[in-house]
């Protein structure tokens, strides 16, 4: 917690919680974020195993993409994924990123960088609804 709340004060933006709307059960975590040590800001998510392949992932992540390039005025963004994490892989792959290159995670973790598409191409494929809850 103490790491988001520190990620906020010197960016200025963190993750978001995931609620399912149903029941508002937290299930996952999706949103801007770029540790200082990262190599350029990433779109970072993580979801509990129960949430998998319900498509919720990929509503918040694109959601929190249109959030970070037209509010936040970012003109890209990265995924860094943990090599052994496929089904993080599969889901950049769904919402168009490429892979890039690898690297080492400051933990020696070996991860891919995966570029995801351009603000233009983001609203050529959502349009120009909102995605996001102003509550």
């Amino acid at each position: 917690m103490a790491t988001l709340m520190g990620h906020w004060h010197l960016r200025g933006y963190t993750v978001f919680a995931v609620e399912r709307k149903e029941d508002g059960q937290t299930i996952g975590y999706a949103g801007p974020w770029y540790p200082l040590d990262w190599p350029e800001p990433e779109m970072g998510y993580g979801f509990r195993a129960e949430a998998h392949g319900k498509g919720y992932a990929s509503e918040a992540v694109l959601a929190a993409l249109q959030y970070a390039y037209d509010e936040l005025g970012w003109k890209t963004a990265i995924s860094l994924i943990d090599v052994r994490n496929e089904g993080s892989r599969s889901l950049a792959k769904r919402l168009g990123a490429q892979h890039e290159s690898n690297l080492s995670l400051p933990e020696k973790t070996p991860a891919e960088i995966w570029r995801h598409v351009s603000p233009e191409v983001l609203k050529e494929r959502i349009g120009s609804r909102v995605m996001l809850d102003e509550a």
